[in-house]
């Protein structure tokens, strides 16, 4: 009887914490770069990860001011477990800096009808010459060399 009654905890435990992550995590949005240190023209992947189901959502991409896009990706994903639809949403962002210095992607944002959601804003440290002075000089390079 001690051993059921130490499951029956255990397992009551396990629901109630099961149940905690998934209302605290139902909602979640996230900003990541691979990178937080450049020179002039090196890409940046920027990946902004949306996960949770939302009614009506408004998706606030931040602009990469100081940057010039060279790609841009989207992926959805789709899953029911344990009863719970998870819904996952990827935009990622190929971004180079065109100029040296710290530069500050601003946060994305996320409104619902009952709630907003944002990231924190990323920092990155660049060096090197402005992308223009690079360019200028890049027909005098051999190729395969970096400026």
């Amino acid at each position: 009887m001690c051993k059921l009654n130490k499951f029956l905890l255990g397992y009551f435990l396990f629901c109630s914490v099961s149940c905690y992550a998934a209302t605290e995590g139902e909602s979640i949005i996230k900003a990541a770069v691979d990178k937080t240190s450049v020179e002039t023209g090196q890409r940046i992947i920027y990946t902004l990860t949306v996960m949770g189901k939302f009614d009506n959502p408004q998706l606030n991409v931040p602009e990469f001011t100081g940057f010039t896009i060279i790609g841009r990706n989207q992926s959805q994903g789709y899953s029911y477990v344990n009863g719970k639809e998870n819904i996952n949403f990827n935009l990622v962002y190929s971004i180079a800096p065109t100029k040296p210095g710290t530069i500050t992607i601003k946060g994305a944002t996320l409104k619902t009808k009952d709630s907003e959601y944002s990231t924190q804003p990323i920092t990155i440290n660049v060096t090197g010459k402005p992308l223009e002075a690079k360019e200028k000089i890049a027909h005098y390079i051999g190729k395969g060399t970096d400026i």
